[in-house]
């Protein structure tokens, strides 16, 4: 009976022994270079990365600030009395402005202009920052947008005088878009400086009497920070290595931060089941996998809208040793190459 015994170890021990040098062999012929390419992309583009989070940490208009005083979301509660999808502007109009694309200010005719829109931008100014733990859905951050358009062509054709102070107020409110965490203000953020280059090139190139002095953020410089925003999640993943995540993700966290690792909190939860751990001869990932759970934590302390999620069923292969590296690898890579966009 013992030796029946010996002779079951001896055997286990050795298919298993071959099943982790297979599949070692695998990861390091298949996914290894993967990585390794993924690794040397985010080296050599590290410097200029971090020349350009400089950058944007010092915009006036893009960096952090930390501002609790008067919350945007408690005004848009007030003038919505619980109708938020319809709070600035009827699904009707948005329909209608949205639907003439950029020729928008020349349709002076069909810019509606409600008084729920004179009641925010006359109060918008007194706030410094937009919180909520709700999602913000479509239908706000599109009324948002419409808006801030029905807002400034009605003041060029109503209130010429006052285009100025129109701007500056649509202007606070693309900064305090930008300043919020979740991902769709940031592009409505976006969107409403795309909308004043609108305006600003329709009254310079058609009304050139009524020019004023006004400095709108070039398309260039947008593309920029999307492209910024787009290099941070590249670099928030479990396949970068510990050398980049300790120098992207130790300071002060880059701008966009919280918005970016709600998008990606499940991708790493996930890899720890699979990257997480150590079998005899498994690929070791517990550096990396170190990194990612101290940069969660720090999430978790400094991000107002991190919350607790509940990850969907993941797939066997989290139990099979060995196994489930080549597939959480393999998972994480497709999703690197299927990128980000903002």
């Amino acid at each position: 009976m013992l030796n029946w015994l010996i002779f079951c170890s001896f055997v286990f021990s050795f298919a298993m022994t071959l099943l982790g040098v297979g599949v070692d062999l695998a990861y390091q012929l298949q996914m290894r270079p993967e990585i390794e390419k993924i690794q040397t992309k985010h080296l050599e583009s590290l410097t200029d990365y971090l020349k350009s989070e400089k950058h944007w940490q010092s915009h006036p208009l893009f960096r952090t600030k930390r501002e609790n005083k008067r919350n945007l979301s408690e005004l848009l509660q007030t003038i919505s009395q619980g109708d938020l999808q319809n709070t600035l502007v009827p699904l009707k109009t948005k329909k209608e402005i949205l639907s003439l694309g950029g020729n928008w200010l020349e349709q002076k005719h069909k810019i509606k202009y409600e008084p729920t829109i004179d009641a925010f931008f006359s109060e918008v100014q007194s706030f410094d920052h937009w919180h909520t733990t709700d999602e913000v859905t479509t239908e706000v951050t599109t009324g948002l947008v419409v808006a801030s358009q029905i807002f400034l062509a009605y003041t060029f054709y109503r209130n010429p005088e006052s285009l100025r102070q129109a701007l500056e107020k649509t202007r606070h409110l693309s900064s305090l878009l930008l300043q919020a965490e979740p991902m769709n203000l940031k592009r409505t953020g976006l969107s409403l400086l795309e909308k004043e280059q609108v305006f600003m090139n329709f009254l310079n190139s058609r009304f050139l009497k009524t020019k004023i002095l006004w400095s709108t953020i070039e398309p260039s410089e947008l593309r920029a920070y999307r492209q910024h925003l787009a290099r941070t999640s590249e670099y928030l993943s479990p396949l970068t290595s510990p050398e980049v995540l300790s120098k992207v993700f130790q300071d002060q966290l880059p701008i966009g931060f919280c918005g970016i690792f709600k998008i990606k909190q499940p991708q790493l939860q996930w890899a720890h089941f699979y990257l997480g751990g150590q079998f005899p001869l498994e690929p070791d990932f517990s550096e990396t996998i170190s990194h990612v759970q101290r940069i969660s934590r720090r999430a978790k302390s400094e991000c107002r809208t991190w919350s607790e999620i509940s990850l969907p069923p993941l797939s066997w292969a989290r139990f099979a040793p060995y196994y489930r590296r080549l597939y959480g690898v393999k998972l994480l890579i497709a999703s690197e190459k299927r990128g980000y966009a903002l």
